[in-house]
């Protein structure tokens, strides 16, 4: 699910608040939708986890070298993301729209960096301690 929602993230922030060209995101919007699908799908592949591992009777996953590509992929969702937030906010005249984008990023900051955090971050390099606490960031 982390693909599709960067994805998502992503593609709002092509349209928030305003599109710019149609065409030109119409074009990129099916761009970032195949570049959701390819994470969606890497994610449920047996590349990204090979299985499951006790130790002290506690679960933890064993990911595979599909972690590290499927990281970097939502990264750079993120990243563009937020990038086209602050540009948004950095042209828009003082007002109600720009107002908008402060209030979008301010939410999204509270709890998607937490959540990319303990979910794609920290897992890519191997400790899954925190994975627990995804939940609670609503991702």
């Amino acid at each position: 699910m982390g693909g599709l929602n960067c994805a998502a993230l992503w593609a709002f922030t092509e349209v928030f608040p305003r599109a710019k060209r149609e065409f030109s995101v119409k074009r990129r919007l099916a761009l970032i939708y195949v570049f959701g699908l390819v994470a969606f799908l890497l994610g449920l592949s047996p590349w990204f986890q090979k299985g499951v591992q006790v130790s002290d009777g506690e679960l933890s996953p064993v990911l595979g070298w599909g972690a590290l590509p499927w990281a970097a992929l939502l990264l750079f969702a993120l990243g563009t993301g937020v990038s086209n937030l602050i540009t948004n906010y950095r042209v828009l005249p003082r007002g109600h729209l720009r107002n908008q984008v402060r209030y979008t990023f301010l939410g999204f900051s509270v709890l998607a960096f937490p959540a990319a955090l303990f979910s794609i971050v920290l897992p890519s390099v191997g400790n899954v301690s925190y994975t627990s606490l995804v939940p609670f960031f609503g991702s």
